[in-house]
């Protein structure tokens, strides 16, 4: 064997046993990398760190919800603390947050505040009404209070045309017919009562009974 032989062989072991080391240093290094990581040839992101960051945004949009201050979200990192609990609490949710239920929360807390907010403007509607009914009354008993004295009402409103009604045996008032009434027409009436809803009923005897409203009437 020459010396040019030789000397080709030893390059060629050289690079084989280079290669193999390669070899075995790459597959272990694959071996190594934790499941759902991103390899450069896979071209995709890592999924256990793109689920972990889903739910710790999810986490904080819960948290965004529940009206919990910013820093004190920011200082969680996604940690569901005592004051978190303490607000699914109040909201009757689990304070038990995991990746398969953090949606279902999400949603039972926007459920509840939609609902909360509907609540809430019904009893404003509510508490508009009553004070309407309340001070309707109130004008109500001041005009039967003077009407005593003289037994007629006078119309102040706007030209109307009104409901009459009959009662039957039972005290129920039945529609019979109609009336018209005028700016300033007297009304004589014989007997009257303030309605719970501040309304008044009058009697107005072979004409029937009729209901007013008392911002309509007056006594002079």
């Amino acid at each position: 064997m020459n010396k040019n032989t030789k000397i080709i062989l030893y390059t060629v072991g050289t690079i084989g046993a280079l290669g193999l080391t390669y070899y075995i240093w790459n597959k272990g290094k694959k071996e190594d990398t934790p499941e759902g990581d991103v390899s450069e040839d896979a071209g995709t992101t890592k999924t256990t760190t793109t689920t972990s960051n889903t739910f710790l945004d999810k986490v904080m949009q819960m948290q965004r919800l529940l009206g919990i201050a910013e820093a004190d979200i920011i200082a969680a990192k996604g940690n569901v603390g005592n004051k978190t609990k303490a607000a699914l609490t109040e909201l009757g949710l689990t304070t038990t947050i995991t990746s398969s239920n953090v949606d279902s929360v999400i949603a039972q807390i926007k459920a509840k505040q939609a609902q909360a907010q509907t609540d809430a403007a019904k009893q404003k509607e509510t508490d508009a009404s009553k004070s309407l009914v309340n001070a309707r009354v109130a004008k109500a008993k001041e005009i039967v209070g003077v009407l005593a004295k003289k037994k007629e009402l006078t119309w102040i409103d706007d030209t109307a045309n009104l409901t009459t009604y009959r009662k039957d045996l039972l005290g129920k008032l039945v529609k019979k017919s109609q009336k018209v009434v005028k700016n300033n027409q007297v009304l004589r009436v014989l007997n009257w009562k303030v309605r719970t809803d501040g309304f008044i009923e009058v009697d107005l005897g072979t004409e029937g009974y009729v209901i007013v409203s008392p911002y309509s009437v007056t006594v002079f």
